[in-house]
């Protein structure tokens, strides 16, 4: 058996075309994605035949965690502050993350931060938890490595 190992430098990510894997990650959990609805429904007639359709719904959110220390916040604020002030929604962009050394894609062609993050300060670093609404996440491929 082959041994795999896994760095979190290898994930790269980015909004926009702005680069968002410059570290300063949280402590444990960087990226995780959640689907709004499920791929496939099902329908049950009053004789128990089972259909299943497809709801075509790949809408998703993922959510970033960053250390309230992490250069990205600068980043992810200015990118919230330019879409508020930009017409029509332009400034809804491509969400793009890959393992460099692995098969997980998430890509998103139209792409959006939901809303600034709740704000904590106390005495130790805290972790910002930003939303990004994937209108249209096709393009995931979740693979090892």
């Amino acid at each position: 058996m082959a041994f795999k190992d896994w760095n979190i430098n290898d994930l790269a990510m980015s909004l926009n075309a702005v680069p968002l894997d410059a570290g300063g990650y949280a402590d444990d959990e960087v990226l995780s994605l959640e689907w709004a609805e499920d791929q496939f429904g099902d329908y049950i007639g009053a004789d128990g035949e089972v259909s299943r359709y497809r709801t075509n719904d790949y809408r998703a959110t993922a959510t970033l965690r960053y250390a309230h220390t992490a250069a990205a916040n600068d980043r992810l604020s200015g990118l919230f502050i330019a879409d508020t002030n930009l017409p029509n929604g332009a400034g809804a962009g491509v969400f793009s993350a890959r393992d460099q050394e692995g098969r997980l894609v998430i890509l998103a062609e139209r792409s959006w931060i939901m809303a600034l993050p709740a704000i904590k300060v106390g005495k130790t670093v805290q972790v910002y938890e930003w939303k990004i609404r994937l209108a249209r996440a096709q393009a995931t491929f979740i693979g090892g490595r």
